[in-house]
């Protein structure tokens, strides 16, 4: 069986937070605003041109071993997964992922991820 998330898509860096906050606010029960303070602190820096790649469920390591050995202890529920959010330098289409001949394209234009997770400090950046 074939993994299929919940949530993937290509979205321009100029409307990621107007397109994606609705949804973090829904899995993670933050408030619309405070996600929108906490994406500014590292959206507004970026150029305008940039494409970024949305996956959701994402399993970060990192969260995750935390989660396994505090969170999932509390009597609150905490959600397992983080939502990736991939930045490119250019348009990509998801075609691009399977094609061979498109592997150094794909390379050339990736420069990094900030993985947001359903904590209170919902954000690690990785860029």
């Amino acid at each position: 069986m074939e993994y299929e998330p919940i949530l993937e898509g290509y979205i321009s860096v100029v409307s990621l937070i107007k397109d994606i906050t609705p949804f973090i606010s829904e899995k993670y029960s933050f408030s619309e605003e405070e996600i929108k303070n906490s994406l500014l602190k590292y959206i507004d820096y970026l150029r305008d041109n940039l494409w970024v790649y949305v996956e959701y469920p994402y399993v970060d390591k990192v969260y995750r071993d935390s989660y396994y050995n505090y969170f999932s202890s509390k009597h609150l529920t905490y959600p397992r997964n983080s939502i990736r959010l991939s930045f490119f330098d250019g348009k990509i289409e998801k075609e691009n992922f399977r094609r061979k001949e498109l592997v150094s394209e794909l390379n050339e234009k990736y420069l990094g991820f900030i993985v947001i997770r359903p904590t209170y400090q919902i954000l690690l950046v990785a860029l």
